[in-house]
C-alpha cells in the first residue's frame, strides 16, 4: 500500500482521516470501521514506522505516534491503563479540557504538540476509556 499518499494534504484534518482510512485497509478493517487490541498489535511495524514518520516530517517534529508516546510515556504511561495518566495525556495533547473530552468538531487548527493524529484513536477506543491508546502507544517500533 502506497502510504505516501497521506502527506501533503490540504489541512491536517484531512490527514488524520486519511490516516485513519489507510490503517483500516491495512488492517483490513474498512467494513467494521474500528480496530481492536489484535488488530493494534498486529498492525505492521513497517507500515506503522511510514505513517509515523510522514506525521513528523510534514508536521516539522509537532505531530505523529512516536510523538504520542513519548508525552505518554513521560507522564508515566505504560501499556498498562492508568485513567490519571490517561486524562493527563488528553489534556497534555488538548483532547481533554476542563476534564471533559472534546469531540473531532471541537478541535482547534492550532493543535498543541501531539494532538494528530486522532482519528484513528476515536475509531479504536472509547476516548475516555483509553485503553486501546496504553497498548498502541506501548508498541516497541514507535
Amino acid at each position: 500500500m502506497n502510504l505516501t499518499r497521506l502527506f501533503p494534504l490540504d489541512s491536517t484534518e484531512e490527514a488524520d482521516e486519511e490516516t485513519a482510512r489507510v490503517m483500516l485497509a491495512v488492517a483490513k478493517q474498512e467494513l467494521e470501521g474500528w480496530l481492536d487490541e489484535e488488530h493494534i498489535n498486529n498492525f505492521p511495524c513497517e507500515d506503522l514506522s511510514t505513517i509515523d514518520q510522514l506525521w513528523v516530517k510534514y508536521s516539522d517534529g509537532k505531530f505523529g505516534f512516536s510523538l504520542q508516546k513519548r508525552i505518554y510515556q513521560g507522564l508515566g504511561g505504560t501499556r498498562e491503563f492508568n485513567r490519571d495518566i490517561w486524562e493527563k495525556f488528553g489534556d497534555k495533547v488538548g483532547w481533554r479540557k476542563g476534564g471533559s473530552w472534546f469531540h473531532y468538531s471541537d478541535f482547534d487548527k492550532k493543535a498543541p504538540e501531539g494532538h494528530f493524529p486522532y482519528e484513528v484513536v476515536r475509531m479504536s477506543l472509547d476516548l475516555v476509556s483509553g485503553y486501546g491508546l496504553s497498548v498502541f502507544l506501548s508498541r516497541r517500533d514507535l
